[in-house]
């Protein structure tokens, strides 16, 4: 396949999951069931387009002449090539000058980075496998084995993609991304930052049943008194497997910070349940329905409180997975021009705030990210501008 999909305005993604907020799936000890691929990979920086090794991410190629760079890391602080600040001018790799060819990247004016890692994947397990990409810049060619599995443009945003028909169960896998240093998508993302290219999130495998929750929605509207809410709960499932599946149940739970289950009455802590027939082959279909919670408490930039929103998918009785993320009550409304969080009259004191770390660029590692967090706690800060992206979402 011809590689010019970074230079293609037609193409943001191949084969990438639709981006959600469904959660991560957990075991019973509330740990996330994901295989992290952080750590040492082979790497070879190529200063042009041209200077790509062909066929480097076969499984069978031989990448010892490779040098090793971490991921999550930025090329450029690991000693290739410099950091580049840019505000209101392109890079002389992007085309400005002849309109006709707008958006057009200089193949070779344009580096990229070559990342290798050789993984296993547990031979037992029947699970579909999936690889998620927290942040790749400016776009990835991703490769399984040899098999081309996806492109995905968008630095900020996770790229996900099943990659269950390209492995080997039990045996070594080789997984492959060619980074570009820029795409079509640069002409958007080249804004007042400093720019440093390469994996810049975390890599993690995932697996998930033929049966998932992909997604779900849940708006919450609050009372006068704000001391209930109704939640319109909109949940999606997906089936990936070539055949239906039956005798499905979705369940949802909220559960506090003392890890309680709350809203569900005396004797059942469950909020909503509902039984599926069947899904159709390779599809998805919504679960909708009503929670009414009472006795709530609010989150809000002093008492962040936060609950856990968790749903539970079984068939034939028999758990399939539980996906849990955090969930939040809050009310803002606009009165005589002015903005009100939970009814109290709110003034913004805000900042902008960017994934940065002095010492390792964009990879910003949790320890980082909390004490950001912290210092503008000091400093009375109570809003943020994410600019000019998504930040991490831990």
């Amino acid at each position: 396949m011809e590689k010019k999909l970074f230079n293609d305005i037609n193409v943001y993604n191949v084969n990438a999951e639709k981006r959600n907020g469904a959660g991560f799936p957990y075991d019973d000890e509330g740990n996330k069931k994901i295989v992290s691929l952080n750590g040492k990979w082979k790497f070879k920086y190529a200063k042009k387009i041209a200077d790509i090794p062909e066929n480097y991410y076969a499984a069978d190629y031989d990448v010892s002449n490779f040098d090793e760079i971490t991921v999550p890391s930025n090329w450029q602080i690991e000693g290739y090539g410099r950091p580049q600040y840019l505000n209101i001018r392109y890079p002389h790799a992007l085309e400005t000058k002849i309109k006709s060819k707008i958006p057009h990247v200089k193949e070779d004016e344009a580096p990229a980075g070559l990342y290798v890692l050789d993984f296993e994947c547990q031979k037992n397990d029947d699970d579909n496998v999936l690889i998620n990409f927290g942040g790749i810049e400016s776009a990835g060619e991703v490769y399984v084995n040899g098999n081309f599995v996806g492109y995905s443009e968008d630095s900020f945003l996770p790229a996900e993609f099943n990659i269950t028909k390209y492995i080997e169960r039990g045996k070594k896998n080789t997984v492959a991304v060619e980074v570009y240093k820029y795409s079509t998508g640069s002409y958007n993302e080249m804004q007042d930052m400093p720019h440093v290219m390469g994996i810049i999130r975390d890599v993690f495998l995932s697996a998930r049943p033929d049966v998932y929750v992909k997604d779900y929605h849940a708006p919450a509207t609050l009372s006068e008194d704000l001391s209930k809410a109704k939640i319109d709960l909109d949940i999606k499932l997906r089936n990936v497997s070539s055949t239906a599946q039956k005798d499905l149940k979705v369940e949802a739970y909220i559960v506090d910070q003392e890890g309680k289950k709350c809203f569900g009455g005396l004797f059942n802590s469950c909020v909503f349940s509902k039984k599926i027939d069947e899904i159709p082959a390779n599809s998805t279909i919504d679960i909708s329905g009503e929670i009414e919670t009472d006795g709530i408490k609010l989150w809000g930039p002093d008492k962040p409180n936060l609950y856990t929103i968790c749903f539970k998918l079984t068939q034939d009785g028999k758990e399939l997975e539980t996906t849990r993320s955090d969930f939040g009550f809050k009310k803002y409304k606009i009165v005589d021009r002015h903005m009100e969080l939970n009814n109290v009259k709110m003034f913004i004191k805000g900042v902008n705030r960017h994934d940065w770390s002095p010492s390792t660029g964009k990879a910003v590692s949790f320890d980082e990210m909390k004490k950001d967090v912290e210092l503008m706690k000091r400093a009375n800060i109570n809003f943020v501008r994410t600019s000019h992206y998504p930040n991490d979402d831990r």
